[in-house]
């Protein structure tokens, strides 16, 4: 345990480690923020039944006030995203989140003033096996105004479904479904109202596994640019996905069959040792009228997005994400203006296996500006090494490293600089695969709300993890967070002593208490 006034950055940054069966990885972020002001990131990695836990809160991950939260897992892996509206972790919200690997269930309740938007609220489940994952974001809007996400994932004949109701998902009107089934899979999005990014477009796409035909038809007035249609088509085996960019342009005027003049876009993929080749052409992939690509195989499975029309975020940025199982590859490439701030570029390569992922945030900043982030990911002996370089990875002065191998396996994240994300904020996260632990208390100022903590603890095998917000609320002011997992047949409990769930009272074998009076330092202390 790493105590005293700092590690890296001011306000210092704490570090537990406990070891249940495999391993323990206590995470203490101290200081302002995380991101934006009262703003914190969460990252959970486990290699075998693996899940990676994202959670951008505060000020805004995106735009303002937006959270992003993912979720992955290796072998019959999961994603989850969620952009969000007002706040995820504006005042009174919490935030709670349960993953177990077997049959396993993940469940986030925000209560609270809201979850991201006003009233809204989040609620997630993800079982492996035959798994389940279902988002409802109620109340006033989960991307834009009274916009809700559905999503549902399960392993093995799998189904993903997302639908955005209200106004709009991205832009007004917009609507978003999918569906992925894993085994002979298909992936069905069916963009609703006005338009999905843009005004009048929509999107749809069809994938199936085997010898497997992805269709994308772009309907209403475009889909990229002006009266432009897309249309895909993937098979897998030894795979091919053609597009042909019909009506007035795909991306720039007048795009016709695999390649014509001014704006072509074709695609390749094939299962097996699969192959991405995305040329984005005309004015820019992300420039005004920027798409959106998605690949996703499970099994030797494809999914395929193109968000299209005036913008997928910002003006001029556009996401890309490809995942695959087996040995899969995720490459998200981020390009024209920003992805998230101006001139910033994000890239992702996950692969399932011997897997590598690497993000190099380019351009200007990442979210910052001059922050650069990379990550590195691989499964079997795999490392994830993530350098924030530049100015600041999300505020000044910040650098992130991450460290994940599975096995036996370590992450390690070393927040240098000032701040790992805002000013005085210090973030370590230590996982490991098999029966691991990774636990992470947010401490100092807030986590993401004043006087906020965050506990996680995630392990692999037939594992639970209960999270119990107690007091004021989990993100709000006096918000405590309890965290319970076995591994094997362990449990981990921990009691924050001070205002209210992290008042004293020790519980099981784990209790924690306040090292000095008035010091933001835990110590965790063995029950005898």
């Amino acid at each position: 345990m790493a105590a005293g006034g700092l590690a890296t950055g001011p306000d210092g940054l704490r570090e537990h480690h406990v070891a249940a069966g495999g391993l323990r990885e206590h995470h203490v972020a101290a200081g302002g923020s995380a991101i934006g002001p009262d703003s914190s990131q969460e990252y959970h990695v486990a290699a075998g039944g693996l899940r990676e836990h994202h959670v951008a809160a505060g000020g805004s991950a995106i735009g303002p006030d937006s959270s992003q939260e993912y979720h992955v897992a290796a072998g019959g892996l999961r994603e989850r995203h969620v952009a969000a509206g007002g706040s995820a972790i504006g005042p009174d919200s919490s935030q709670e989140y349960h993953v177990a690997a077997g049959g396993l269930w993940e469940h986030h309740v925000a209560a609270g003033g809201l979850a991201i938007g006003p009233d809204s609220s989040q609620e997630y489940h993800v079982a492996a096996g035959g798994l389940r994952e279902h988002h409802v974001a109620a109340g006033g809007s989960a991307i834009g105004p009274d916009s809700s996400q559905e999503y549902h994932v399960a392993a093995g004949g799998l189904r993903e479904h997302h639908v955005a109701a209200g106004g709009s998902a991205i832009g007004p009107d917009s609507s978003q479904e999918y569906h992925v089934a894993a085994g002979g899979l298909r992936e069905h999005h069916v963009a609703a109202g006005g338009s999905a990014i843009g005004p009048d477009s929509s999107q749809e796409y069809h994938v199936a596994a085997g010898g497997l035909w992805e269709h994308h038809v772009a309907a209403g007035g475009l889909a990229i640019g002006p009266d432009s249609s897309q249309e895909y088509h993937v098979a897998a085996g030894g795979l091919w996905e053609h597009h042909v960019a019909a009506g007035g342009s795909a991306i720039g005027p007048t795009a016709r069959r695999s390649t014509t003049t001014d704006s072509s876009q074709e695609y390749h993929v094939a299962a097996g040792g699969l192959w991405e080749h995305h040329v984005a052409a005309g004015g820019s992939a992300i420039g005004p009228d920027s798409s959106q690509e998605y690949h996703v195989a499970a099994g030797g499975l494809w999914e395929h997005h193109v968000a299209a029309g005036g913008s997928a975020i910002g003006l001029d940025s556009s996401q890309e994400y490809h995942v695959a199982a087996g040995g899969l590859w995720e490459h998200h490439v981020a390009a024209g203006g920003s992805a998230i701030g101006l001139d910033s570029s994000q890239e992702y390569h996950a692969a399932a296996g011997g897997l590598w992922e690497h993000h190099v945030a380019a351009g200007g900043s990442a979210i910052g500006p001059d922050s650069l982030q990379e990550y590195h990911v691989a499964a079997g002996g795999l490392w994830e090494h993530h350098v924030a370089a530049g100015g600041s990875a999300i505020g000044p002065d910040s650098s992130q490293e991450y460290h994940v191998a599975a096995g036996g396996l370590w992450e390690h994240h070393v927040a240098a600089g000032g701040s790992a994300i805002g000013l005085d904020s210090s973030q370590e996260y230590h996982a490991a695969a098999g029966g691991l632990w990774e636990h992470h208390v947010a401490a100092g100022g807030s986590a993401i709300g004043p006087d906020s903590s965050q506990e996680y603890h995630v392990a692999a095998g037939g594992l639970w993890e209960h999270h119990v917000a107690a007091g004021g609320s989990a993100i709000g002011p006096d918000s405590s967070q309890e965290y319970h997992v076995a591994a094997g047949g362990l449990w981990e409990h921990h009691v924050a002593a001070g205002g209210s769930a992290i008042g004293p009272t020790a519980r099981r074998s784990t209790t924690w208490q306040q090292a000095a009076c008035g010091s933001t330092t835990w110590q965790r202390v063995a029950r005898r």
